[in-house]
């Protein structure tokens, strides 16, 4: 946040003096590190664990709107928002949603919907919530959300503080990046307003995959190299 506000004195210093409202570009005065957040996120194997989770109803409906902030992407309160109208049909069959992102009020590309948030929307459709006020999941204050979120950590023996923006992340590395989704689209389904935030953030994660792929050819490389030379020994035994 820091860094960001100083991002923009910066730039209007440096605006003030390219008008010549002043003689000297004080913007230069100022330098800043960018701290790099470390990125939590949940595991395929934590995020199993919460699906086996069975508790009272209020939890219940905690741990499925959480899913599914993990396989959508979406903030907390564009989940919150969601309605019957956000859910469409796409060309190939599947459906997908159409909103604009809260923080910048910009278009949403279509997101078509993954198989584990299309089963959670089809769960609650003879929900009060659903059928009082039309949303597709019956979401509770973030106040209570993260409270509530606290308990299934507990529950599903996770260390790690589990928040709604957890989920976020966790749609973007354990789902997304590990599963092969290229960092462009991944910047797009996230909204943002451009892919070097994306890769600012998820750069670790990039390097890992990079470091998986090379292992793979590596192995391929090992594997091609021991049949050539046991066909050149076939070859000259025959």
């Amino acid at each position: 946040t820091v860094y960001k506000k100083i991002e923009r004195i910066k730039a209007m210093l440096k605006w003030a003096f390219d008008m010549e409202y002043t003689t000297k570009d004080l913007s230069r005065k100022f330098k800043i590190k960018k701290q790099r957040k470390e990125i939590i996120f949940l595991t395929t194997e934590e995020l199993d664990r919460i699906k086996e989770i069975e508790s009272v109803e209020r939890l219940n409906v905690i741990r499925d709107t959480f899913l599914f902030l993990c396989y959508t992407g979406l903030c907390f309160r564009e989940i919150a928002g969601l309605k019957e109208e956000n859910l469409t049909r796409n060309i190939h069959g599947g459906f997908s949603l159409v909103l604009k992102r809260q923080k910048t009020q910009k278009n949403i590309p279509e997101t078509p919907l993954l198989p584990q948030p299309l089963e959670l929307i089809r769960k609650y459709e003879k929900h009060p919530t659903r059928l009082n006020e039309g949303k597709l999941l019956p979401v509770l204050s973030n106040q209570k959300f993260n409270a509530y979120l606290k308990e299934i950590g507990v529950l599903a023996k996770i260390e790690k503080p589990i928040t709604t923006h957890v989920g976020r992340r966790t749609f973007a590395t354990t789902i997304a990046l590990k599963n092969g989704m290229s960092m462009e689209v991944l910047s797009k389904t996230l909204g943002h307003s451009n892919m070097r935030i994306t890769q600012e953030c998820y750069a670790e994660l990039q390097n890992e995959r990079i470091r998986e792929e090379f292992n793979k050819i590596s192995k391929q490389i090992i594997t091609n190299e021991k049949k050539k030379t046991g066909l050149l020994q076939s070859i000259a035994k025959n």
